[in-house]
């Protein structure tokens, strides 16, 4: 019992922590169809050669995410 209210106790406290790391534009960031947050400005993931995929990952040419 008392290893799973340790892990709860753990669990909660991970999810606050994610919470408070995005900052609150991103959170409050909504985005168009197709477009994801990245910082406080939505861009496209997919297509993006500045934000191939994730937030920040820079291609040279094309971005071949699909």
């Amino acid at each position: 019992m008392r290893s799973l209210l340790h892990l709860i106790a753990l669990t909660v406290l991970a999810v606050i922590g994610v919470v408070h790391a995005v900052p609150t534009e991103a959170r409050d960031l909504t985005c168009p169809k197709g477009k994801w947050p990245c910082g406080t400005t939505c861009v496209d993931l997919v297509n993006d050669i500045n934000n191939c995929g994730q937030c920040g990952y820079k291609v040279f040419l094309l971005c071949l995410r699909r």
